[in-house]
């Protein structure tokens, strides 16, 4: 188990203790439980990644993750098993980004193979319902985005994480684009 500290005594890279108390929580809770927890937690003055964090949606975002993610398995099985959990929490347009950001900062700090499979990862929140297809293009588009979340941010790794993610994006958009054809015939 992770140890907890207060926030005051953190040094770079440790986490809020309200991760460990979303861990404890989530255990054998349905995904509407959950995300009822997630919504009344108090999120003034979140930790993440060593900083503080004013963006509630964001910081959410990476409580859940850091709380869901982190067995040990892929990446995409770790999002497979939690998806009815992530759907629940984040399904307003503004929760998926935050959730792709948050996403992004994880592998970015945590799990940096993921960069090289990004479009693996991208694919399976598309085709377990968990990210529509826009906000992964707003994402895509918003190639500084998570520097407003993370001081530490790369641009090389935000660069790596869309070009590998493009493979996927691309292919959504160009079947959307053969559907819309077929419709006309």
């Amino acid at each position: 188990p992770k140890q907890s500290r207060s926030k005051s005594t953190m040094s770079d890279g440790e986490e809020d203790p309200r991760i460990e108390q979303l861990e404890e929580f989530i255990v054998d809770k349905s995904p509407k439980d959950i995300a009822e927890f997630l919504e009344k937690m108090d999120m003034k003055e979140a930790m993440v990644c060593g900083g503080m964090c004013f963006n509630i949606p964001f910081a959410k975002a990476h409580f859940m993750l850091s709380a869901t993610l982190g067995s040990g398995t892929k990446l995409t099985e770790e999002i497979i098993q939690a998806k009815e959990i992530y759907k629940a929490c984040f399904p307003s347009e503004e929760a998926q980004l935050m959730l792709l950001f948050a996403l992004e900062m994880y592998v970015v700090t945590k799990k940096r193979n993921g960069l090289k499979v990004y479009d693996a990862i991208l694919r399976c929140l598309w085709e377990n319902d968990v990210i529509h297809e826009d906000q992964m293009d707003k994402w895509h588009k918003a190639e500084t985005g998570l520097h407003q979340f993370y001081p530490d941010f790369a641009l090389a790794d935000a660069v790596k994480a869309r070009e590998t993610g493009w493979k996927f994006i691309d292919w959504v958009q160009r079947e959307d684009g053969d559907d819309g054809e077929d419709e006309e015939d």
